[in-house]
């Protein structure tokens, strides 16, 4: 004799209240450790928004019955706290010895990094901020222990307490009423299917057969029946665990009997995604159900998220209308999710890279050193948020990021919105990248508050670099003056000089300087796009390692001589006082004295002939 299926999981017993909580390991369970002890502190009163319920508030169960609940603790941890801090939960002391070692809350946006982990010993819950989660700010969370009360103990009203930080409270009530009478053995008057959990956890971690399923014809006689189940998306048949045809048989006061009946499925297809089943029921009597019952396989762990499973088999009779059945189930386990203020920005050029480090720094050198920039910002928590502030900074080089521009939910645009930005929601910006012609980053950052007023920031960095495209370019050869005598320059040594050179054709030039022994020296630099071509120089030039090009030269000297000086031709001649040079004085002596020669002579002639 065996105790029916249905019974199994409906009736429970025991001496006292028992609270069946099932937690288990939100992400990969993996327990991180603990921040050095002293470094601890018990921040539970310095919790705020603390809640603690159970759902629901009042159950009521025969003597022998049971009832599922969930309790729920939830609250938000103060910006300050640190890693290691810790804070506790007092679980209700009528389910000593029921609870699993603990569970971990994640990040919402990558489950593998534990924000808050949970150790359960005794009637005690620990809180522990992991070093990631103490980086996070305006952090909440919401915490479920989830079961089902299995009562047979005095009749009455029970409290269930918990104990939060600084206090104890009652959460809900049980009233146990009086034993139920012994039921008759449950027999099917219609086509049916019924899910339950078969493990502890209820799929949270262990996912392979965690659901027993049994599909029901009606009883008595209905010949050939064609059973079809097909999976959902987040289970699959255990396709390798059994697959058995029961008959269930009704013996009289409230007696079952379960026999094994393989010959009643003729055909069988049982694969993770379908089972068609032939099953005969040919001769049963009206005392009499065939049944078939297998294993169902969780695609994922439920990670301690109240979770759905359900479909609708069908049963075809020749003959007859189609039957059909829908069940579900939902888990009751919950370990804790996150539940804050969290955003997040990604950013990404408009060929797809990330470029968050400078290994990965993308080559800008074929678009001249421009790119687009696309930013996708993402409320990643549970909160809605406001005052949305976007933004961009050059840290590294002397390019520009311009034209930053959001497109908001709401359809508007800029950067900055007040928002509300609903959880799950998002929106993408885009700017403009130029210049870049040698290492660059730049960090893309977005701020919001949360509902605790308190800003919460994201980051994402893009790193890039590029060679400028270059147009060759040679510097002239400067002009050299000759070295050139003026009177002035009479009995002095002058030198050649250089005409500065006007910049222009991607060249600047420097001023010409000459050195104490008389070299010129000029200095030429590319202009940006620009490069000097070293097989092209002129005479006198010469590249140097930094890419300029210097040009020297020796410069030519020229004597200039002196002037001779002049010497009068009657050097005892006595001075008159003029003023006039000597060469006109002298001329005038000589004049003079002709005209007195000739006035002799005439004077002689005119005495002679007399």
């Amino acid at each position: 004799m065996k105790t029916p299926i249905r019974e199994r999981f409906r009736r429970g017993g025991g001496a006292l209240l028992r609270i069946s909580l099932a937690l288990g390991i939100i992400a990969s369970g993996t327990v991180l450790a603990a921040a050095p002890a002293a470094q601890a502190a018990d921040i539970g009163p310095a919790l705020t928004n603390v809640e603690a319920a159970m759902e629901p508030s009042t159950l009521s169960i025969p003597q022998n019955g049971n009832a599922s609940f969930t309790i729920k603790f939830d609250a938000c941890v103060p910006n300050a706290a640190e890693t290691g801090d810790t804070w506790t939960v007092g679980l209700p002391p009528q389910a000593t010895g029921s609870w699993p070692a603990g569970f971990n809350i994640t990040n919402p946006a990558d489950p593998t990094e534990t924000w808050i982990r949970v150790d359960i010993a005794g009637e005690t819950a620990t809180y522990t901020l992991t070093e990631a989660g103490a980086a996070v700010n305006n952090l909440c969370f919401k915490s479920q222990f989830g079961g089902r009360f299995n009562a047979t103990m005095e009749q009455g009203e029970h409290p269930v307490e918990v104990v939060i930080p600084g206090k104890t409270v009652t959460i809900g009530t049980v009233d146990v009423g009086e034993p139920a009478e012994p039921d008759d053995v449950w027999l099917p008057t219609e086509f049916q299917k019924s899910l339950w959990f078969r493990t502890g956890d209820q799929c949270a971690n262990t996912v392979e057969g965690c659901i027993g399923a049994v599909i029901y014809l009606p009883k008595g006689d209905h010949g050939v029946v064609t059973v079809k189940d097909v999976a959902s998306p987040n289970w699959e048949f255990k396709a390798d665990g059994p697959l058995l045809p029961i008959i269930l048989t009704d013996l009289g006061n409230g007696v079952a009997d379960y026999s094994p009946a393989p010959d009643r499925l003729t055909t069988i297809t049982f694969t993770a995604g379908e089972i068609e089943a032939v099953m005969d029921s040919a001769g049963l009597a009206d005392n009499q159900s065939l049944y078939i019952d297998f294993l169902i396989n969780a695609k994922n762990p439920t990670g301690g998220t109240p979770t759905e499973f359900r479909n609708t088999a069908t049963g075809v009779k020749e003959g007859s209308e189609p039957w059909s059945s829908s069940n579900r189930i939902v888990s009751t386990y919950a370990g804790g999710v996150a539940d804050g203020a969290f955003i997040s920005i990604k950013k990404k050029d408009v060929a797809g890279n990330d470029a968050q480090t400078a290994d990965s720094a993308v080559d800008l050198t074929a678009t001249d050193g421009t790119t687009g920039l696309v930013f996708t910002i993402v409320n990643s928590g549970t909160q809605s948020l406001t005052d949305i502030r976007v933004s961009d900074v050059v840290t590294q080089g002397s390019a520009s990021v311009d034209g930053l521009t959001c497109t908001f939910p709401d359809g508007s645009t800029g950067t900055t919105w007040a928002g509300p930005f609903p959880s799950t929601a998002s929106f993408t910006c885009e700017a403009q990248l130029t210049g870049v012609f040698a290492p660059h980053a730049n960090t893309a950052t977005v701020i919001a508050k949360g509902d605790g007023g308190e800003d919460i920031t994201s980051s994402d960095p893009y790193h890039a670099t590029g060679t400028p495209t270059t147009t060759s370019t040679t510097p002239v050869v400067p002009t050299v003056n000759p070295a050139e005598c003026t009177v002035e320059d009479q009995g002095t040594t002058v030198w050649e000089t250089v005409a500065q050179p006007e910049n222009g054709n991607g060249i600047t030039y420097g001023d010409v300087t000459v050195s104490d022994d008389h070299v010129a020296t000029l200095t030429a630099t590319a202009d940006e796009g620009y490069t000097l071509d070293a097989d092209a120089l002129g005479d006198g030039w010469v590249m140097n390692d930094d890419g300029t090009a210097t040009w020297t030269y020796q410069l030519q000297s020229e004597d200039c001589a002196a002037a001779p000086p002049v010497t009068p031709k009657n050097p005892e001649l006595a001075t008159t006082g003029s003023n006039l040079p000597w060469g006109l004085a002298g001329g005038a002596a000589a004049l003079l004295l002709a005209g007195l020669v000739t006035t002799l002579a005439a004077r002689r002639h005119r005495a002679n002939q007399q």
